[in-house]
C-alpha cells in the first residue's frame, strides 16, 4: 500500500492533481504526433534524382567493353545509355546526357596486366547533381581497381619473390577474378530503390532516437524533480517514519516515470516501424533506466528544485547536441564527438541502428556496457545521497 500512495503522491506533484492527472500523459502523445507531422511523411515527401540518361563511346570495342555498357543499361538510375559513337561530347551533353564516358581502345587488356590507362570522362554542367553522382561512382569503382592492383602485386611479391611468367599469371587471374566480384558488389550504389529505401530507414530512426531520447531524459527529471521539496517540506522524513522507505521511494518514481513515458515511445516506434521491437525496446528500458539512475543522483545532491530542474534541462540539451540527436554528430568536430559517447542519444541512436540491422543481443549489449555502467554507478551515489540527506 505504501507504494501505491507513493505513486500516487508522484503523479500529485507531477501533474498538480485534479483534472491534469488525466491530462498530463496526453501531452507526451501529443508531442509525438506534432513532431511527426512536422517531419513530413517520408514516403510522401521523396526527394531524390529521377533517372537519367548517359553516354559511353566504346573505343575499344570488344566483348568485355560490350558487356560493361550492357550492364550499365540494366541500371535503374540511367534511363538510357547512348551510343557516343559519331556524335562530339557538347551535342551528347546537349542530348540530356549527365556523362559521356569514354572506353580507351585496349582498356581491358591493361586492366588485366595492370597497367596504367587513362579513362576519359565528360561532365555536363548542366546536370550538376547527376554528373557528380555518376563521377563519384565511378571515381570509386577506380580506386577499387588502383588498390586490387597495389594489393595483389603486392601480394606476390611476398608469396613468390621474383615471380615467374607462370607465378605472374597466377596472381592476374586471381585479381581479375576478385576485381569483378568487387566492381558488380559496388553496383547497389545505383539502385534507386535501395538507397532511397535506406535513405528513408535511416531518417526514421534518427527521428524516432531523438524523440525517445528526449522523452526518456525529460520524463525522468520531471519525476525526480520533486526531490528536494518533498525534502523541504518534510513529506520523505514522514514517509519514512511512518515505515517506508528509500527503496520505496525510488520504485515509485520509477514506475510513475515509466508510466508516463512508455505510451508515447511505444506509439512513436510502431509508427515509424524502426526494425525489430523486442531489441529496440530492450535498448530503450536500459537507457531509461540509466536516465533514471543519473537524474535521481542529480536530484538527490541538489538542495534547490528550481537549481534542479535548470540543470537538468541544461545537461538534456547538451546531451541532445552532443549524442547526435539533433544532428549527426558526425559533422561535429572530433574533439566534440569523442564527448558524445557521454551522452545518452548516442546510445539510443546507435542501439536503434544496431537491432534494425539485426545484430545479436550481445553485440547490443556490448555497445551499451558503458551506459550500463555509468548507471550503476549513478544508483549508487543516488542511495548515498538519499542517506546523507535524511542525517542531514
Amino acid at each position: 500500500m505504501k507504494l501505491f500512495a507513493c505513486i500516487k503522491k508522484d503523479i500529485r506533484l507531477l501533474t498538480g492533481g485534479g483534472i491534469k492527472s488525466l491530462l498530463f500523459p496526453v501531452v507526451p502523445i501529443l508531442l509525438v504526433f506534432l513532431m511527426f507531422l512536422g517531419m513530413g511523411s517520408l514516403s510522401e515527401k521523396r526527394s531524390y534524382i529521377e533517372p537519367f540518361p548517359i553516354a559511353v563511346r566504346d573505343e575499344d570495342d570488344t566483348i568485355l567493353t560490350r558487356i560493361a555498357v550492357n550492364i550499365l543499361s540494366e541500371l535503374d538510375i540511367f534511363s538510357e545509355v547512348m551510343d557516343g559513337e559519331g556524335e562530339t561530347d557538347e551535342e551528347l551533353c546537349s542530348r540530356g546526357c549527365a556523362v559521356v564516358l569514354s572506353i580507351p581502345e585496349g582498356y581491358f587488356y591493361d586492366l588485366y596486366y595492370m597497367l596504367d590507362t587513362d579513362v576519359r570522362i565528360v561532365l555536363n554542367s548542366d546536370m550538376p547533381t547527376e554528373a557528380a553522382i555518376v563521377k563519384s561512382a565511378l571515381l570509386s569503382i577506380l580506386d577499387i581497381i588502383n588498390q586490387n592492383q597495389r594489393v595483389y602485386y603486392s601480394a606476390g611479391l611476398v608469396k613468390y619473390g621474383e615471380m615467374s611468367y607462370e607465378n605472374y599469371c597466377t596472381v592476374l587471374d586471381e585479381y581479375s577474378d576478385n576485381l569483378i566480384y568487387d566492381c558488380l558488389s559496388r553496383l547497389d550504389y545505383f539502385d534507386l530503390d535501395t538507397g532511397l529505401e535506406s535513405s528513408i530507414n535511416s531518417s526514421r530512426l534518427f527521428f524516432a532516437s531523438g524523440i525517445c531520447s528526449m522523452l526518456l531524459m525529460f520524463i525522468p527529471l520531471c519525476v525526480f524533480r520533486s526531490v528536494p521539496e518533498e525534502y523541504d517540506l518534510g513529506i520523505l522524513p514522514r514517509f519514512r517514519a511512518a515505515g517506508g522507505s528509500h527503496f520505496t521511494l525510488l520504485v515509485s518514481k520509477f514506475i510513475t516515470a515509466f508510466s508516463v513515458a512508455a505510451i508515447p515511445v511505444l506509439l512513436l516506434l510502431i509508427i515509424l516501424g524502426t526494425g525489430e521491437m523486442p531489441k529496440t525496446l530492450l535498448i530503450l528500458f536500459i537507457l531509461f533506466l540509466v536516465s533514471c539512475a543519473f537524474f535521481g543522483m542529480l536530484l538527490s545532491l541538489v538542495r534547490s528544485s528550481a537549481r534542479s530542474q535548470l540543470l537538468g534541462n541544461i545537461i538534456i540539451i547538451l546531451m541532445l547536441v552532443l549524442g547526435g540527436a539533433l544532428y549527426p554528430y558526425e559533422l561535429m568536430p572530433e574533439f566534440l564527438q569523442s564527448l558524445s559517447r557521454f551522452s545518452l542519444p548516442y546510445y539510443s541512436l546507435q542501439g536503434m541502428y544496431l537491432a534494425a540491422m539485426g545484430s545479436s543481443i550481445s553485440d547490443i549489449l556490448s555497445l551499451l556496457l558503458p551506459a550500463i555502467c555509468a548507471g550503476a554507478v549513478f544508483t549508487i551515489i543516488t542511495l548515498l545521497g538519499v542517506k546523507l540527506r535524511r542525517r542531514a
